[in-house]
C-alpha cells in the first residue's frame, strides 16, 4: 500500500514514509472493526485481521481476488450500482446510514453487514476504504424485538377483543342482576326473615362492587388504545378542572387542596386529569381524623417535571410500597374502605404511557407523598 495523501498539524506528517506505511498497516491490521480497501477495478488490495476473521479467511487470502467474492450472487449487480453511485459522491458513508445489506462467507453462508465508505486517494491511484461491521448480533436481537412487537399487538388485540365483550356481553346482564336484586332489597325489605334481608344485601353490593371492576378495568384497557395525543396541557388548568369536577366530594371530605406554580407538560390532556383524580380520591380516602389537606407542587428534573401529590393521611407501610401500584392491591379490609384497587395502577399506567415514572414515599400515621414525572413541553429548558 503506498503512502496516502493527508494534511494536518504535528509529527505525523514527518514520519519517513517506510515507517509510516509500516506502522499503518500496522494500525490497521489491529484495529477492531473489519477494514478493507479496494480500487477502482473491484480489487481487494488490502484486508485487516478483524475483516479475514469475520468472513473466514486466511491472512492475506483475499488481497488481489474481486470484491464479488464477499457479496451474494444475486446482490452483485445491484452492488455494482451501489459502488458507482458513491463513486460519483465526495462524501464518506457513515455506520448506519447504508442499505441493509449481506456478505457471503467461503463456505456459502450469508450474514447481515453495514458498511461506511471512505474515499482515499493515493499516489497509485483512488481507492474506496470500507468499514465492515458484522450486524448478526443486532439483527437477532432485532428480530427477537420484532417478536415481542408482534406479541404485544397479539396482547392488545385480545384487550381490545375483551373490552368490547366486557362492555357489551358482561355489563348488559349484570345491569339486569343489579336491577333485579335491588328491586328486591326495596320490595322485600322486612317482610322475610334478618337472614334473608342480609343475603339480599351481600348480593346487591357483590353486584354493585362487579359493576365497578369492569368499569375500572374497561378504563384501564382503553387507556393504551383510546389515548390522544400529547400535547402542551397546562397542568394547573387540568387541576382546575379536576378539582371543579370533584367539588362535592372535596366539600363533603372537608380537604384542603393547595398548589402553587405548575407547570406545562406533554400529556393527553384528558388523561391528566384521570391522573390527578386519581391521587386526590387516594388522598381523600385514606384521610385521618386531622382536618384533611393534600399540597401539589412542582420541580424540573431534567427534560420532565417531577409533580407531588402529598397527603397528611394515614400513610402506607413500608412492606406494602411496592404493591400498591399493582392491580386489585388491597391494603385494608373491604368494608373499611370502598373501591377495587385499581386506581393507583391506572395512575402508573398512565404516567408510563407518556414516558414517566412513578412512586411513593410515606410514613405511617402521618401521610404519603405520590410523585409522578412528565415530559416537559420545553426539554431545551432543561436546567
Amino acid at each position: 500500500m503506498s503512502n496516502t495523501q493527508s494534511s494536518g498539524d504535528g509529527n505525523a506528517g514527518s514520519m519517513p514514509g517506510e515507517v509510516s506505511e509500516v506502522l499503518a498497516r500496522a494500525m490497521l491490521r489491529a484495529c477492531p472493526a473489519g477494514l478493507l480497501l479496494v480500487d477502482e477495478r473491484g480489487t481487494i488490495r488490502f484486508t485487516n485481521s478483524e475483516l479475514e476473521a469475520m468472513f473466514g479467511y486466511l491472512p492475506g487470502e483475499l488481497v488481489g481476488l474481486s470484491l464479488d467474492l464477499l457479496i451474494p450472487s444475486e446482490l452483485r449487480v445491484r452492488h455494482s450500482a451501489w459502488v458507482r453511485d458513491f463513486a460519483r459522491r465526495s462524501e464518506p458513508r457513515p455506520l448506519g446510514g447504508s442499505r441493509p445489506l449481506r456478505a457471503l462467507r467461503p463456505d456459502g453462508t450469508e450474514f447481515p453487514v453495514d458498511v461506511a465508505l471512505s474515499h482515499v486517494l493515493t499516489a497509485d491511484g483512488p481507492f474506496v476504504l470500507a468499514v465492515v461491521a458484522d450486524m448478526t448480533d443486532r439483527r437477532a436481537r432485532e428480530q427477537e424485538s420484532e417478536l415481542r412487537q408482534r406479541t404485544l399487538e397479539r396482547a392488545n388485540a385480545d384487550l381490545e377483543q375483551f373490552v368490547s365483550i366486557a362492555s357489551h356481553d358482561l355489563r348488559e346482564p349484570l345491569r339486569m342482576v343489579v336491577s333485579y336484586t335491588q328491586l328486591l332489597a326495596e320490595r322485600y325489605q322486612g317482610q322475610l326473615d334478618e337472614k334473608a334481608d342480609k343475603f339480599i344485601g351481600y348480593a346487591v353490593e357483590g353486584a354493585l362492587r362487579m359493576q365497578r371492576l369492569i368499569d375500572d378495568l374497561l378504563v384501564y384497557a382503553r387507556l393504551e388504545n383510546a389515548g390522544r395525543p400529547s400535547l402542551p396541557t397546562a397542568v394547573s388548568d387540568a387541576l382546575r378542572d379536576t378539582l371543579s369536577d370533584m367539588r362535592v366530594l372535596i366539600q363533603d371530605s372537608g380537604v384542603q387542596v393547595r398548589y402553587g406554580a405548575l407547570p406545562t407538560v406533554m400529556v393527553d390532556s384528558v388523561q391528566l386529569a384521570q391522573l390527578l383524580q386519581c391521587l386526590l380520591l387516594n388522598a381523600i380516602k385514606f384521610r385521618r381524623g386531622d382536618p384533611p389537606s393534600v399540597e401539589i407542587a412542582a420541580e424540573r428534573a431534567g427534560s420532565m417535571w417531577r409533580i407531588s401529590v402529598q397527603d397528611n393521611g394515614i400513610g402506607i407501610e413500608k412492606r406494602f410500597i411496592e404493591r400498591i401500584f399493582q392491580m386489585f392491591q388491597r391494603l385494608h379490609e373491604r368494608g373499611k374502605y370502598d373501591g377495587n384497587g385499581m386506581g393507583l395502577s391506572i395512575a402508573k399506567k398512565i404516567v408510563e404511557r407518556h414516558g414517566g415514572t412513578i412512586g411513593v414515599s410515606s410514613v405511617l400515621g402521618e401521610g404519603s407523598t405520590f410523585w409522578f414525572t412528565l415530559p416537559a413541553a420545553n426539554p431545551e429548558d432543561a436546567e
